[in-house]
């Protein structure tokens, strides 16, 4: 029994050492950023001479079909599906008794999205497929990838943010007046004075003192003392230049008697 589990270790840690070391298949990962909101994951293989990579989407009882699946996808949405930049090569298979599809030597796929939101952007999945040659397969094999917003171009935010036009001062203004301003307006509103006689006088312009006038109202003086002399006939309607200069003539005569 000890002899037969040691044997049975010794196989499995030969398998796990073979497995490890033989790697036919390698493969390189990368994101291509253009610089706006679409870019592309590229997933290259590359066998090793006499080994194969299986192509997608193989019928159902065959070998496993290389596939790529996104376990986390935030701020971005798939474009489509990979697709491959050869065409495979379609051989009929004995073993499994149908026809195949694989890519010899290197091959890529591209997978195409589109960024939503570059903040929250992060992309993480793996590749799963499977090596074969002439002679034997290997079991199936997985290769995870990961990109997050560190990977990408931040210029894919200007397409995806939408901003929101801007409201002019005046248009504001237009829309919201100032109540309190209309109100204080309405306060400083003051019912018109009407204007009195006294008023009329008191913005009469002022008439200097050698100036000659035909203001009837500052004659009224020396009209009345002319009449206190009997002179009826002078009157403030009829009274012309040449009488009003010898009425005052006569007055100040009389003043210096």
């Amino acid at each position: 029994m000890k002899k037969l589990f040691s044997t049975l270790m010794l196989v499995l840690v030969a398998l796990t050492v073979q497995a490890q070391i033989l790697q036919p298949v390698k493969w390189k990962i990368q994101l291509n950023d253009s610089g706006s909101a679409e870019k592309e994951i590229v997933f290259t293989a590359t066998a090793d001479k006499g080994w194969h990579l299986y192509d997608q989407d193989l019928p159902e009882g065959g070998p496993v079909s290389t596939s790529f699946t996104f376990e986390t996808l935030k701020g971005a949405e798939l474009i489509g599906k990979p697709t491959s930049s050869v065409k495979p090569t379609t051989v009929y298979d004995e073993l499994f008794a149908m026809n195949l599809r694989w890519y010899p030597g290197t091959v890529s796929f591209t997978q195409k999205f589109k960024v939503t939101d570059p903040a929250k952007f992060k992309a993480e999945g793996e590749v799963e497929f499977m090596a074969c040659n002439d002679e034997t397969c290997l079991p199936p094999d997985r290769v995870s990838f990961s990109f997050d917003k560190k990977n990408i171009k931040m210029t894919a935010a200007a397409e995806t943010v939408v901003e929101k036009p801007e409201v002019e001062q005046d248009d504001v203004t237009a829309v919201q007046p100032d109540t309190e301003k209309v109100v204080e307006e309405v306060a400083e509103l003051k019912v018109p004075t009407p204007v009195t006689n006294k008023d009329k006088a008191e913005n009469r312009p002022v008439r200097a003192s050698n100036e000659l006038t035909d203001d009837a109202a500052l004659w009224t003086p020396v009209i009345d003392q002319l009449k206190a002399f009997g002179d009826t006939t002078v009157s403030a309607t009829d009274t012309s230049w040449l009488f009003i200069f010898f009425a005052g003539f006569l007055g100040g005569l009389i003043a210096l008697l």
